[in-house]
């Protein structure tokens, strides 16, 4: 990958991409909008700083990292991706901590995204040092002011400059407590409610989850992609070619079912496997044998910036 950005006219996402519900497509477009605002804009260095830094929200297993890597992807970019759990403050015995790698992956490209994922588990309360520490170098790094020299690394003013007007830093999380609370059916009604987007935002706001300090770091427009619908799983099992199989392996797809199950992504894949359970007993075969992965080269990095990588926590 080149690791510049094209800003051009809006084209089609690539082929390769595969975005399977319609959540997912209006999420991809809002992000890939504000991307292309923050990589075609000098705005001087003093006055107004936009606000571009966009927070992505949505059930587990609706597609959040996936949709990221598809703005990456698009606009050929590599992606850093940081969570709550990984974090390794400066000062951590275990290597490398998060601000090496940020300071790295700044160092070796030109521009790029930093994705961080699970915000909704830096909790307003602060039971321990550690996240204490965590909370306090999210906050410097959102504000792009990083200072305190971090292992002979040092955040010169090339580098904050650089961090500043070429990574866009993306945040997403799940708020599932407050997915599952507005999906349950009202009294007296027995399927199930409609979650309005607009209500998910007041209540996320509302639940002071993650600090206000932090949340407003961020856009305030949230960019939701809300639970799949049966449309949308019928369009996802015809685009990863599960309803041909299915045909063939004279087996009916439930897609009511999958709108109750509220898998996301998940019912996809377990449809895949319940379904290659079935070509096994059938002595069919739908696609070719395993093949045993290739040793990898010596000399490898001991991290690596993520790459669009299929094999994330968070489903297609």
């Amino acid at each position: 990958m080149s690791g510049e950005a094209r800003i051009d006219s809006p084209t089609p996402v690539p082929d390769e991409i595969k975005l399977w519900s319609s959540g997912q497509e209006q999420a991809f477009a809002a992000l890939l909008e504000m991307a292309e605002a923050f990589f075609a804009t000098d705005w001087p260095e003093s006055g107004l700083r936009p606000r571009l830094d966009p927070m992505l929200v949505g059930p587990s297993g609706v597609g959040k990292s996936h949709v990221v890597r598809a703005v990456g992807q698009k606009l050929e970019l590599p992606i850093l991706r940081l969570t709550f759990n990984e974090w390794l403050v400066n000062g951590a015995k275990e290597t490398p901590h998060t601000l090496v790698r940020v300071h790295m992956f700044v160092e070796s490209n030109k521009r790029g995204l930093i994705h961080i994922d699970e915000l909704d588990k830096f909790k307003s309360a602060h039971r321990t040092d550690w996240s204490t520490s965590v909370h306090g170098e999210l906050l410097l790094l959102l504000d792009r002011s990083l200072q305190q020299p971090t292992r002979g690394l040092l955040w010169t003013p090339f580098m904050l400059a650089k961090l500043r007007k070429s990574f866009l830093i993306i945040g997403s999380g799940t708020w599932q407590t407050i997915w599952s609370e507005n999906a349950k059916p009202k009294i007296g009604f027995q399927n199930k409610a409609i979650v309005a987007p607009r209500m998910i935002q007041r209540e996320i706001e509302k639940s002071g989850i993650i600090p206000t300090e932090l949340y407003r770091r961020f856009n305030s427009e949230l960019v939701i992609i809300p639970p799949a619908t049966e449309a949308d799983y019928r369009r996802g099992a015809e685009m990863f070619d599960l309803e041909r199989m299915a045909r063939e392996l004279g087996v009916e797809l439930d897609y009511v079912n999958a709108v109750n199950r509220g898998l996301g992504a998940r019912w996809l894949e377990e449809t895949l496997a319940r379904l290659l359970r079935i070509a096994r007993k059938q002595g069919r075969q739908l696609f070719s044998p395993t093949l045993a992965p290739t040793p990898e080269k010596s000399g490898e990095p001991d991290f690596e910036f993520e790459e669009l990588s299929e094999n994330d926590a968070d489903m297609p």
